[in-house]
C-alpha cells in the first residue's frame, strides 16, 4: 500500500512537471494551427504575420482596433523577368522567436539569393491609440562571382481605425533629405495617422486605388511602380521599390520603421464627423 501511495505521489510530480513544461513550451510556439503563422505581442498591440503565403503582416491592432489588411514584399531578379513573393523562394522559412514582440524569418533555398526579415512590435500604454512596428530587411547574394540584379517592392494596405472607414484613407509619399516617408491620415479628421519611414530612400513610389498596384506586380513581368505619390480619399495602398546591384558575397539592408499614432476610439470619428457636418451646415447656412 504503502508502496502504491509513494508511486501515485511520484507520478503526480511527474504529471505537472509534464503539464507545466508543456505550457511553457506552447507559449513559445505560433497562436496558431498553422506553422507559418506567428503573433507578436506587446502592451496594447498585437501583430499576426502569415509567413509561408503573400498575406505576409495581415493584422495589426492598436487597442482593439485593426489597421492592417496586408503588407508583403515582392522582388525581381534582372530588368524583365516576373515579380515574386518571398514565399518563391520557400513558403517553410526559418524562423527564430527571438521574444513575445520580436521573431526573424529567413527565407533560403540553397540558391544564388536569400531574403532575411525581422520584425520587433513595440506597443504603448494601454488607449494611447499609439504604436510602433521595425522592419529589419537583409537580401543576401550568396554568389562568390556575380552581382544581383535586385529590384525590391514593398505593397502595403493598410485601412486606419478598422474596416469602416475604408474610403476615408489618404496617403502622401515621398523623399526628403535621404529618408523615404509613406503618411497615411484617416479622412481630414485630425485622428489616425500612419508615419512609415524608409532609412534607405526608395527608386520609385506607388499611390493608387486598390487592388490597382497588387495586381501588376503579380500579373506584369518586368513591371516598376508608376511614380504616383499621393491619393485619397479611399481604399488607398502604396508601394515603395528599391533598385540595387548587389556585388558578390554581399547583402543589401534595408532598416524600416512604421509608427501608428492617435488611432481613434469609434466615439472620437463619430465625433469628428459630426462636427464636419456641424461645420458644412452652418458654412452653407451662411452662405444661403
Amino acid at each position: 500500500m504503502k508502496g502504491l501511495m509513494k508511486w501515485l505521489a511520484t507520478s503526480r510530480c511527474r504529471i505537472l512537471f509534464c503539464s507545466s513544461a508543456l505550457v511553457c513550451a506552447s507559449l513559445l510556439l505560433p497562436f496558431s494551427a498553422d506553422a507559418t503563422v506567428y503573433t507578436l505581442v506587446n502592451n496594447n498591440s498585437s501583430a499576426t504575420l502569415d509567413l509561408g503565403t503573400s498575406a505576409g503582416l495581415n493584422s495589426w491592432v492598436v487597442d482593439g482596433q485593426n489597421q492592417e489588411n496586408q503588407q508583403w514584399y515582392w522582388f525581381r531578379i534582372g530588368p524583365s523577368g516576373p515579380q515574386m513573393d518571398l514565399t518563391a523562394i520557400t513558403t517553410s522559412p526559418f524562423v527564430t522567436i527571438n521574444s513575445a514582440s520580436q521573431l526573424t524569418a529567413l527565407y533560403t533555398n540553397g540558391g544564388n539569393y536569400g531574403v532575411q526579415l525581422q520584425y520587433t512590435l513595440a506597443g504603448q500604454a494601454p488607449g494611447s491609440g499609439n504604436s510602433g512596428l521595425t522592419e529589419s530587411v537583409r537580401v543576401f547574394n550568396y554568389n562568390a562571382s556575380s552581382t544581383l540584379d535586385l529590384h525590391l517592392f514593398l505593397y502595403s494596405d493598410f485601412t486606419l481605425r478598422d474596416g469602416g472607414y475604408t474610403s476615408d484613407q489618404y496617403v502622401q509619399e515621398g523623399t526628403l533629405s535621404g529618408v523615404s516617408t509613406s503618411t497615411q491620415t484617416l479622412g481630414n479628421f485630425g485622428v489616425g495617422t500612419n508615419n512609415f519611414t524608409a532609412i534607405t530612400p526608395a527608386t520609385l513610389f506607388e499611390v493608387e486605388p486598390y487592388s490597382q498596384t497588387r495586381t501588376s506586380l503579380t500579373t506584369v513581368n518586368g513591371y516598376n511602380l508608376n511614380g504616383t505619390t499621393s491619393g485619397g480619399p479611399g481604399h488607398i495602398t502604396w508601394a515603395m521599390q528599391w533598385d540595387k546591384t548587389i556585388n558578390p558575397s554581399s547583402s543589401f539592408n534595408l532598416s524600416l520603421l512604421d509608427n501608428m499614432t492617435n488611432v481613434p476610439e469609434p466615439s472620437v470619428v463619430a465625433l469628428a464627423l459630426v462636427g464636419l457636418s456641424i461645420g458644412f451646415f452652418k458654412k452653407n447656412k451662411k452662405r444661403a
